[in-house]
This record gives structure tokens, sequence and C-alpha cells, in this order.
């Protein structure tokens, strides 16, 4: 399946080995779809298609790519060097990313991954009090149906990091410690 991304919205993927990973960034802007490789291992090019695989240069070398039958194995080649080769596990997003507002819709909160589970990005909105906090990373751990997450935000934010809870069955995210302080909140999953 080449056809990597046919749907329009623009997405993320990833695939991750150990401590490295590769991802493939797909835009579409004014109907010109542009898929871009971004890596720790190599530089981030545009892919081009080479006969019925993907391809990308990097550091004056030029690397394949391809999929297992299913898409979950990713697998980068040196075209000149078939030892120079890179295998990567298709990373599974967790439940809890996604958009999720509360009961009068006054509040929204944003979860997506970028780059795999090294990095998260969210956003939190009440039209209340007119904040905008937006985070870069996620902490999450899994016990049964509940996500317990940690929202880490940048260093220039002067706001404590906030903790949260994700029902799995439920799709509501419970969150504290997000302005004002000691503020509660449910949200659900839409």
């Amino acid at each position: 399946n080449y056809n990597l991304y046919p749907e329009e919205e623009d997405r993320t993927y990833s695939w991750l080995s150990d401590n490295n990973y590769v991802s493939i960034a797909k835009t579409n802007q004014n109907g010109i779809i542009e898929l871009k490789l971004v890596s720790n291992i190599f530089d981030s090019n545009v892919i081009y298609k080479l006969g019925e695989n993907y391809a990308f240069s990097s550091d004056d070398k030029v690397y394949t790519i391809s999929f297992s039958p299913d898409m979950n194995i990713l697998t980068i080649t040196n075209s000149t060097d078939f030892e120079d080769t890179y295998s990567f596990t298709k990373f599974q997003e967790p439940e809890f990313v996604g958009t999720y507002v509360n009961g009068d819709g006054t509040g929204k909160i944003e979860i997506f991954s970028s780059y795999g589970n090294l990095k998260f990005k969210f956003t939190y909105l009440n039209k209340d009090v007119q904040v905008v906090r937006s985070g870069y990373n996620i902490l999450y751990s899994v016990s049964g149906d509940i996500y317990n997450l940690t929202f880490i935000y940048d260093e220039n934010e002067t706001i404590p990091s906030s903790h949260a809870t994700y029902n799995a069955e439920t799709q509501v995210i419970t969150v504290t410690n997000i302005v004002p302080p000691n503020y509660v909140g449910e949200y659900t999953k839409v």
C-alpha cells in the first residue's frame, strides 16, 4: 500500500526503534500534498517517489523507504550500501489523543502526538478567562481503563504542571490545577 495518506487533513505518523524515531508528516496546502521525513537520525527531507517505493536524501546519501504489508514496520535502506539499514515499528497513539470539550462549551483541550511517543503537544482554552496555554509533553501511566496524565509546559510558562486522568471507558478527562488555581473540570472527547 504505497498510497500513504489519501485523507485530506494534515497528519503525522511515526515509527520507533529504541530511542530513535522516524515520522512521515503530510501537509496539504491549497491542494498541494507534501510528505516530509522527520527523524533524530536523518536530516528532514521531502520524500519523493522512486519506482514503487518512496525515497529521500540525507547527508549526500539516498535512502529508500519500504513498508511491511500492514505498514507496521518501516524499513529505511541506503540505496548504495544495503548494510546501512534501519527498521522501525509503528507507534500507536494512546487512546487519550484527541479533542475534548466541557459541558457548556467554554473550555477545550486538544492533545495530539508528534514524532511518536517522544513528544506530545496540547493546548488548553477557557473562554471564560481568555486563557490559552500550550505545552509540549505529556507524561502518562496506565492503570486499567484510567490514564494518569501530567501536562508539562515549556520553560517560559509560569503556570505549574497540571494533572489529569483520562477514563478510557467514559472518554472523559478530569483536569486539576489548571488556571484558575485548583480548577477542576471534566472534558468529554469529541
